[in-house]
């Protein structure tokens, strides 16, 4: 017999609730949901804008901003975004 088996507090068998506090992002907030809309959105045109071009500097800049866009909340995020945005921007003024 297991020592543990409390329905009232959500424990059963010793093993506690998950709860969201133990996540890195929350994924149903609203404010995460459009900046991931918004940034994975333009990470996906770059990424394809550089697939097609055969452009590496823009292919790699928008694989970047899509994986934050799923990866950070979003503060963050939006600042991780435009910063690749800026990175990728220097990087085809300097000729690479």
């Amino acid at each position: 017999m297991c020592p543990k088996q409390s329905f009232a507090g959500n424990e059963i068998a010793g093993f506690p609730e998950i709860t969201q506090d133990n996540q890195l992002v929350n994924i149903w907030s609203q404010s995460f949901l459009w900046a991931s809309l918004i940034w994975g959105s333009i990470g996906s045109g770059y990424c394809l804008y550089g697939w097609k071009q055969r452009a590496l500097i823009p292919f790699l800049g928008g694989l970047a901003m899509i994986s934050v866009s799923c990866l950070f909340p979003a503060l963050p995020m939006s600042l991780a975004c435009i910063l690749t945005m800026l990175i990728v921007w220097w990087l085809l003024r300097q000729g690479y």
